[in-house]
């Protein structure tokens, strides 16, 4: 079959083996195939996307043959082999639990097979996908081998759709526990493609679920940040997105010391270039964006307003502005801390509202400042989150806002009774699973430990919503 196919399509057998391995990554087409939503309409082969590991080392066996028969060239042979056990090592921990180094074995073959490639071929340029197929970049031919996790040169599925190539930690750890760090990165450029991952990252973590992917485990990402200080590097490259995510999980872990630290590594003169991706209708922007209010909210809580304000001064947009002073506020009302220092954070989303000057666009921070206030008292706040959401185009999210205050104050009457009527089955269904949400929200410390991978991925842009309004125009 293999033979005539490839002969039909004038491709090579290497070819035809990387393209089929290239399915077997998971990502978005992979959950979008299941038919369970309105956005799950792909035709994937799920056979293929869930293949287990023997089927995967009968694939990978079949691909080194081919490269065995058809490649005669040394160095590309020997990079192509190399490329090939990485991949397989990335691809089994795909069904492997996180932190499984019985896997290394692929990693260790992979470098052998690598460093017998002359450096000089290495650096020769050559074509490779960015985002999709209309998206080419060339980099050096080291790139897909250094690159910390797998990385094609083609697109895997269709050439249309997006592709982010973020799937796993494992290879990190593999190069950070070797210390080949500076063996793969010798150059500033060569850490373009860990700023890179880093983003792809981001792009999959707005709705991690739905593109089959697992956090970067918290010590993978702190080893990162404390490799890079010492090649004193974090300032050569956009990393805010790096110190962001540490700032996030130390604030989590309740690390004060270490929250702030990594914090105020964040350079605010070039925060918003975190801010312009384009794909998946604003809504990787507003998860960046919630990462910076979470940044706000770390500062002011542990007693540092001015280096919080340091941060929103980086947006001009008094909407922005707003936003984030009121998203801080609502999480530390969640998490019920200091209530003089919430009310300085409402008072400060109240006076940037106040400074907007275009008033015709959507006002998103008009809706977090009503929650915000609905998390502080919703009956003794009711007329004014009455009159900042009365102009909303959608109010059903700034609805579910308030009953979810209700729910959370244990107001189960007062938060059912706050749902219009007359909604589709679909909107009711969301707003109760909100109400359900905030009540077990009173209840955080009680939570037993196995629910909390559980609660941990709910999905932010619902629960926890902020939306960013463009800066770049």
């Amino acid at each position: 079959f293999v033979s005539g196919y490839c002969m039909k399509k004038s491709i090579t057998r290497e070819e035809f083996y990387a393209r089929l391995l290239g399915r077997a990554a998971h990502e978005r087409a992979t959950t979008a195939s299941l038919d369970l939503l309105w956005w799950m309409n792909a035709k994937i082969n799920l056979n293929i996307r869930y293949a287990s590991n023997k089927q995967l080392s009968f694939f990978f066996q079949k691909y080194r043959e081919s490269v065995v028969a058809e490649i005669n060239e040394p160095d590309q042979f020997n990079l192509l082999t190399a490329l090939s056990y990485k991949n397989e090592g990335i691809l089994k921990s795909l069904n492997s639990k996180q932190g499984d180094t019985s896997l290394n074995v692929y990693f260790d073959q992979a470098v052998d097979w690598y460093k017998k490639v002359n450096p000089a071929y290495l650096e020769q340029p050559q074509s490779i996908i960015g985002i999709s197929g209309a998206d080419e970049m060339i980099v050096p031919r080291k790139t897909l081998f250094i690159y910390p996790d797998l990385r094609f040169s083609f697109h895997p599925t269709e050439p249309r759709a997006f592709i982010h190539f973020y799937f796993t930690d494992v290879f990190l750890e593999y190069i950070l526990n070797k210390q080949l760090f500076d063996v793969f990165y010798q150059g500033m450029d060569d850490l373009k493609t860990i700023s890179g991952w880093l983003n792809d990252y981001n792009v999959k973590m707005f709705v991690p679920i739905s593109f089959q992917s697992f956090k970067i485990r918290y010590d993978i990402l702190q080893q990162l940040a404390s490799t890079l200080e010492q090649r004193n590097a974090a300032q050569s490259q956009d990393f805010n997105l790096l110190y962001l995510y540490l700032g996030y999980d130390a604030q989590h872990a309740g690390e004060q010391e270490k929250m702030l630290g990594y914090y105020r590594k964040i350079q605010p003169n070039i925060l918003l270039n975190i801010l312009r991706t384009k794909e998946y209708a604003n809504n990787v922007n507003d998860h960046a964006f919630r990462l910076i209010a979470y940044a706000v909210k770390g500062f002011t809580q542990s007693g540092h307003p001015d280096e919080a304000y340091h941060i929103v001064s980086a947006f001009k947009k008094p909407s922005n502005r707003s936003s984030l002073y009121a998203f801080a506020a609502s999480q530390m009302l969640v998490e019920k801390l200091d209530k003089d220092i919430i009310q300085g954070l409402i008072d400060s989303s109240r006076l940037e509202l106040n400074r907007t000057q275009n008033v015709t666009g959507g006002q998103p921070n008009r809706q977090v400042l009503a929650y915000a206030l609905a998390m502080q008292n919703p009956e003794k706040n009711k007329e004014e989150i009455n009159r900042l959401v009365k102009n909303l185009p959608q109010k059903l999210g700034a609805n579910r806002g308030t009953a979810s205050a209700y729910a959370f104050h244990q107001k189960l009457f007062e938060a059912d009774a706050t749902i219009p009527n007359m909604i589709s089955d679909d909107d009711l269904a969301g707003s109760l699973a909100r109400i359900f949400y905030s009540y077990s929200l009173a209840g955080n410390d009680k939570i037993p430990g196995e629910w909390k991978t559980y609660r941990e991925n709910y999905v932010a842009l619902i629960v926890r919503s902020i939306n960013y309004e463009d800066e770049s125009n």
